[in-house]
């Protein structure tokens, strides 16, 4: 069951019905299947829930109106990455 912190979060959870049986079913053997997959083959399951080997470099992007924001370049994953902070899954 998802439960929701706020009004915009109960909107949600009711409009896309995230707490129907079936959804809450799915859910839950999703998760049960990521757990078997942990244990028995890690390396197929960081594949899976890993960060892509790909990620982008902000530091390149020049918004037109200029980074308002460029604290978020040096929180950004491939920056985390390359200091060797980004956790092999997320």
């Amino acid at each position: 069951m998802v439960t929701a912190l706020n009004v915009h979060g109960r909107r949600l959870v009711n409009v896309i019905r995230l707490n129907h049986p079936r959804f809450v079913q799915e859910r839950f053997k999703t998760m049960r299947l990521l757990s078997i997959l942990a244990r028995h083959a890690p390396a197929d399951f960081q594949k899976l829930m890993g960060f892509p080997t790909d990620l982008p470099d902000l530091s390149t992007l020049k918004p037109p109106r200029g980074n308002r924001r460029p604290e978020g370049v040096a929180a950004s994953c491939l920056a985390r990455k390359l200091r060797g902070e980004l956790p092999v899954i997320y």
